[in-house]
């Protein structure tokens, strides 16, 4: 009887470490995601830029604390996206390539994480680059990318945002007007009453609505 009694303790225990781990790792992604939102919308430059390096820390930080969880190497990538956004030149193809091989990591734990958005991440990283001989930069690459997270989501809100953003740069205004529509319809990732990076990403698909209608009238 003792045995038992000592097994289903040993379970209880397991089970309540296993909640707290989970119940910490989800606290520090909500604030890894939060600090980036700052840095990403209300700071600029070289403050941006600062904010940006520390917070890649963190989330490196919080990769190592939690190596198989697609969201902690999705969002590592998406802070040194923003970095190396934000510092633009030379300098920032090291950055994307880091990014790069995090998005790559998430995509094998978790392809679906968080709506398919590591494929809209790397898609962009794809059209944003040089291609070679300078980087990794590649249109077609790109687009097979973005679809590919359209077709694990469809109506996922990052994903069409991205292939909206896409479209947009290669001036198939209607199309892109699609995928920003169907963006602006989604259900959000996370409350956007409790997350700044919904709020920024919901204001930037009307933004982008609203200049795709400029553009076709």
């Amino acid at each position: 009887m003792w045995r038992r009694a000592y097994r289903i303790a040993v379970v209880l225990l397991a089970i309540g470490f296993a909640v707290t781990a989970q119940a910490e790792f989800g606290s520090d992604l909500y604030a890894l995601q939060q600090e980036w939102a700052a840095a990403r919308y209300q700071l600029k430059d070289s403050d941006q830029q600062k904010r940006l390096r520390a917070l890649i820390v963190d989330a490196d930080v919080l990769v190592q604390k939690n190596s198989d969880s697609a969201d902690a190497y999705l969002w590592a990538a998406i802070v040194r996206g923003s970095l190396a956004e934000s510092v633009n030149g030379l300098s920032a193809l090291g950055i994307a390539k880091e990014a790069r091989a995090n998005l790559e990591k998430s995509l094998a734990l978790d392809p679906t994480a968080e709506e398919a958005y590591a494929y809209a991440v790397l898609g962009m990283l794809y059209a944003k680059v040089p291609g070679w001989p300078i980087a990794f930069g590649d249109n077609k690459k790109a687009r097979e990318l973005l679809q590919k997270g359209l077709a694990l989501s469809p109506n996922g809100m990052n994903i069409n945002y991205f292939n909206a953003k896409f479209f947009a740069e290669k001036k198939d205004y209607r199309q892109a007007l699609n995928y920003a529509e169907r963006a602006a319809q989604a259900q959000p990732p996370y409350p956007p009453e409790q997350s700044l990076a919904v709020q920024n990403r919901q204001r930037e698909i009307r933004e982008l609505i609203d200049e795709l209608h400029k553009k076709l009238n």
